[in-house]
């Protein structure tokens, strides 16, 4: 089971949140929006959410409806191929790596921040437990996540 480490607890109207959005994951809904100003706590509970569903998850750190080269352009492409074979198996998350993308000089988006990341795309396989067990930097082909993910939801 995936455990949270995290000195915060949720306060406001997080517990909400997170149980709805966790209801969302366990009844199979494909696209939710978590919207919030800058320091909300959306990285928290999108976290808290992970934890719950205690399934492995395939995470995306990318912007591919900016991207105009042949290096991220792809990624979420791949990413939706990936998603008919494992949709019963594992949960898949896209995150924008900007906060406002096609905006110039927009900042890096608060959970892009939190993980560390300076560059874009990332994938990160996480199993079951919370634990990364494989992580892509730049472009990944198909076959790569392909075989990351039948490791973590055979």
């Amino acid at each position: 089971m995936f455990r949270l480490a995290s000195e915060y607890s949720p306060r406001g109207d997080q517990p909400q949140a997170i149980a709805a959005l966790t209801r969302f994951v366990r009844d199979g809904r494909r696209h939710v929006v978590l919207r919030g100003v800058t320091g909300s706590g959306k990285t928290y509970t999108i976290a808290n959410v992970i934890a719950n569903a205690g399934r492995p998850t395939l995470v995306l750190f990318a912007v591919p409806g900016f991207c105009t080269s042949r290096l991220c352009g792809p990624e979420l492409e791949i990413m939706r191929k990936l998603y008919p074979k494992y949709k019963n198996r594992a949960e898949f998350i896209h995150v924008e790596f900007y906060e406002r993308p096609g905006v110039p000089n927009s900042p890096v988006a608060p959970g892009v921040a939190e993980w560390g990341l300076r560059t874009e795309p990332w994938f990160f396989v996480i199993d079951a437990k919370g634990v990364i067990a494989a992580k892509f930097e730049g472009p990944t082909s198909l076959q790569e996540l392909d075989e990351a993910l039948q490791k973590v939801a055979p």
